[in-house]
């Protein structure tokens, strides 16, 4: 078909797609992209795991694993600097196989390392392509979905990130007394290549398509994904007032010409959530054994409890953000996980210390359901990849800095500061949240620009 024979506006995709169903194929891109977050939080909480046997091998000090921990979460900023701009120029398909492609191929160098630094210098390179599909998976997912489902949808991406980290303690269970930290970095690869060989049957997004004047090939993904002519010919009738969207590339200075505030919203959302959120993942293990004594099993044994009330955190949010809509979902959730977080820390008893962490490793899973939908939300499909990336690459910073002031406030007798500084970020996302934030619950994409 001839790219210039059939002509649509970005309203029209839009609408054609509201007309559909949860189609089979749509059931199997989300599974698809679902991975992806498993593979994120599989990777991420792994090394979280193996830092005692490597603290053992090499005598590491507790700032040397907070920067091994976090090399990885170095290298997704920089993946998410260089892939969102990737996806609006070449694709959200291009991305969707790169990113995990590149995460697949690279992650196995950690195996081969010989010291800390060339440790570091592995993670910090795997981290480039494993940052990078988070945000792009949500862009992908958003533009291809009905409004009335696309909380809903995109956040239950997010339902399988606690399920990494009870792949990452069942493997290491299983496999770390056997294969060593070297062959666990080996295994982790290998979940990667399957998943770019199942990437490989998603189609581009009409959305990006239309923007990129691809009428022809914008019509057959939209037949990829449930669309029919007559679907699309009544989208037509339907958004034929609309007004119509032309076809431009993005750049970060439309984005902060025209969309300022929801850049402060976005960068300060995800680094108010990700410090937290990852200094407590990453450093709960270390904390559970070096801190308060427990066994690495009885540590381990601990983390899968936590990570299953994370599980269900994500399902109430999923379930809940489609129905009170963004706003409130994060704000509240972010509140009670900040206040949580404070009588985390008052707490020694096992008993205890294990029902303040499920709490709040519950809310702040629900406040990361919501954040990750709403996020890309804010910005334009011309634009969105390049928004939702760069706000992500400042929230991976965060989180990559989080391990390392952990080590430091632990190494310095400052374990109660870390929940206090976890509070006040937690209660600065939900301010800006509640002061910048807009509600998009139910709103179609094209609704959302001005």
């Amino acid at each position: 078909m001839n790219e210039n024979s059939v002509m649509l506006t970005d309203f029209q995709v839009a609408k054609s797609i509201d007309r559909l169903s949860i189609t089979p194929f749509i059931k199997y891109m989300m599974a698809v992209a679902m991975a992806g977050f498993l593979l994120d939080s599989f990777d991420t909480a792994l090394v979280s795991y193996l830092m005692p046997s490597i603290r053992n091998q090499w005598g590491l000090s507790p700032v040397i694993l907070g920067l091994i921990a976090s090399s990885a979460v170095w290298g997704s900023a920089v993946g998410q600097y260089l892939w969102g701009p990737f996806a609006d120029k070449l694709g959200r398909r291009f991305a969707f196989q790169g990113t995990i492609l590149s995460f697949g191929l690279l992650t196995g160098l950690a195996a081969l390392t010989w010291n800390s630094l060339s440790l570091m210098v592995a993670r910090f390179l795997a981290g480039t392509g494993l940052g990078g599909f988070i945000p792009l998976d949500s862009v992908l997912i958003m533009e291809m979905v009905p409004s009335r489902v696309r909380g809903r949808m995109v956040s239950l991406l997010t339902v399988l990130f606690p399920a990494g980290q009870l792949l990452a303690v069942g493997t290491s269970l299983l496999l770390l007394p056997s294969i060593g930290w070297r062959g666990m970095f080996l295994i982790g690869a290998l979940p990667a290549i399957l998943a770019w060989v199942a990437r490989r049957a998603i189609p581009e997004t009409p959305r990006w398509l239309v923007t990129q004047s691809r009428h022809a090939a914008a019509v057959n993904s939209l037949k990829i994904l449930g669309v029919t002519e007559e679907m699309i010919q009544e989208a037509g009738q339907e958004a034929a007032t609309a007004p119509k969207e032309i076809a431009r590339k993005g750049s970060l200075v439309e984005i902060f010409s025209k969309y300022l505030s929801r850049v402060v919203l976005t960068w300060g959302l995800w680094i108010c959530l990700n410090f937290p959120y990852f200094g407590f993942v990453l450093w709960i293990p270390t904390i559970l054994v070096g801190t308060f004594k427990f066994s690495l099993v009885r540590s381990l044994t601990y983390t899968v409890v936590i990570a299953c009330c994370g599980t269900a955190g994500r399902i109430v949010g999923v379930s809940l953000i489609d129905k009170i809509g963004r706003k409130a979902l994060i704000s509240v959730s972010l509140i009670c996980a900040g206040v949580i977080s404070l009588i985390f820390g008052a707490q020694s008893e096992h008993g205890f210390l294990l029902l303040f962490a499920c709490l709040f490793v519950f809310f702040m899973d629900m406040a990361s359901a919501g954040v990750v939908t709403y996020v890309p939300e804010m910005y334009p499909t011309h634009l969105r990849a390049l928004g939702a990336s760069w706000a992500a690459a400042p929230g991976r910073i965060s989180a990559a800095v989080a391990p390392i002031v952990l080590g430091a406030l632990l190494g310095a007798e400052g374990y109660y500061m870390i929940w206090i500084i976890f509070t006040i970020l937690l209660v600065l996302g939900a301010i800006l949240v509640l002061t910048l934030g807009i509600e998009t619950k139910g709103r179609i994409l094209e609704e959302l620009q001005s």
